[in-house]
């Protein structure tokens, strides 16, 4: 009789545990993304799907996340894991009105000692961006930062390091986003929006003094660089 009564008192508390573990999981993302977590993904999944809070699998058209969202993630993830087989990236959409994403390095440890990212986009980002392709780029440069160890310290770093972090995330986002079939444009796309809506005008002398003071690169610079991307992508097919 003991032994039963063990045998159902450990299948009660087995589920109970795995559950406020994964509870605690969700209140840590929900922290870090200054959100409620709506739906998320991750990359070390053998066939990673799109999924709620409860685990359930979502489609492009579930009411809970917009089509653009489900179908970028659902294609970066695939090239993601094939670029980097050796990170693992968690990417998590939290219900926010801030119009922006970003990315914690070292978010957790992983098995066999491998950090986990986290990669953060509310849901008022998704809705600013609009388009598809350009959401995909956005999501694809927070996972450039996912995988540069060199800027694991990012907060700590002085702004001009910040600039080359950024400027490395805008390659490999690009390269990701190139390689999951979206339009070589969406970069320079995207960062035009964004300087509409931040009203970031200054080019030339003024456009570089206002630099010495921001850990990102000014607008035109960015588009600049993925503009050279683009050119070497037409000289290496042309050969």
């Amino acid at each position: 009789m003991r032994r039963l009564t063990c045998v159902v008192l450990l299948a009660l508390v087995a589920p109970a545990a795995a559950q406020t573990a994964r509870d605690r999981g969700i209140a840590r993302v929900e922290q870090a993304c200054k959100g409620v977590l709506m739906a998320g993904i991750d990359s070390s999944r053998e066939n990673p799907k799109l999924a709620d809070r409860g685990d359930r699998n979502l489609e492009p058209g579930d009411p809970l996340v917009s089509a653009a969202y489900a179908q970028a993630v659902q294609r970066l993830v695939p090239v993601f894991k094939s670029s980097f087989p050796n990170d693992r990236v968690l990417i998590s959409l939290s219900s926010s009105n801030v119009v922006n994403a970003w990315t914690q390095y070292d978010w957790a440890q992983g098995t066999n000692g491998l950090h986990v990212a986290l990669v953060c986009v509310p849901t008022a980002m998704v809705d600013f961006m609009g388009d598809e392709d350009e959401l995909a780029f956005i999501i694809a440069h927070e996972l450039g930062h996912a995988v540069d160890e060199g800027c694991r310290n990012y907060g700590t770093m002085q702004r001009g390091n910040k600039v080359l972090c950024e400027i490395r995330a805008d390659e490999i986002g690009y390269r990701l986003m190139r390689q999951a079939g979206y339009s070589p444009y969406a970069a320079a796309g995207a960062f035009g929006r964004i300087e509409m809506y931040i009203g970031e005008t200054q080019t030339g002398l003024v456009g570089f003094l206002a630099q010495l003071s921001s850990d990102h690169p000014i607008t035109p610079k960015r588009i600049e660089h993925m503009r050279s991307l683009l050119i070497d992508e037409w000289r290496a097919a042309a050969r």
